[in-house]
């Protein structure tokens, strides 16, 4: 089951539109490298998740400036 939802994970990031915001698609891979004891990809995809979320929410903060 992780591992077809891997496939389909890699897949939303490979074909996702420019302008997604990825947050969730990483944090997702995170949870599910996760699941499948990939530790070491796992923390990288959550840190992602992380950077992106805020990278966002400073763009939005700035853009009402």
């Amino acid at each position: 089951m992780h591992i077809e939802a891997k496939k389909n994970i890699e897949h939303a990031l490979k074909y996702a539109p420019y302008n997604t915001s990825f947050s969730s698609i990483y944090f997702w891979k995170g949870i599910i490298l996760r699941n499948l004891e990939e530790t070491d990809s796992a923390i990288c995809y959550l840190s992602k998740a992380k950077i992106n979320a805020l990278f966002i929410m400073l763009f939005h903060v700035l853009a009402m400036v």
